[in-house]
């Protein structure tokens, strides 16, 4: 089992290999997002849960012909990928800034 440090420096050297923007405009990333979290936020709580989330990852892995099984802590890590805001919530909002970001390659702050 790894520990806290060792899935934070997962996390943060994970989210810094990440080519960032060019791909879309700020609506473009927006809509994403919002296409994304409607999805993936199946029991309509306005937040992706921790189950959710391991749909989302099955379903990415699967899109590229892999199965993937994630266990607790590779959704943990990706729950705090995508916790944008640290809140302990992934919400609409998280998903749009990191979408604005990577995708669009802008500083979600500034929106």
């Amino acid at each position: 089992m790894q520990s806290n440090q060792e899935n934070q420096d997962l996390e943060n050297s994970t989210i810094n290999r990440v080519p960032i923007g060019g791909i879309t405009d700020i609506e473009g990333a927006r809509l994403v997002a919002r296409r994304l979290f409607e999805q993936y936020d199946k029991n309509g709580s306005g937040e992706i849960t921790s189950s959710e989330i391991t749909g989302m990852m099955q379903d990415a892995y699967k899109d590229m012909g892999k199965g993937f099984n994630p266990t607790k802590a590779d959704t943990d890590t990706f729950f705090n990928v995508m916790d944008f805001n640290n809140d302990g919530r992934v919400t609409l909002q998280d998903l749009e800034a990191l979408a604005i970001k990577f995708l669009a390659g802008a500083n979600p702050n500034n929106f």
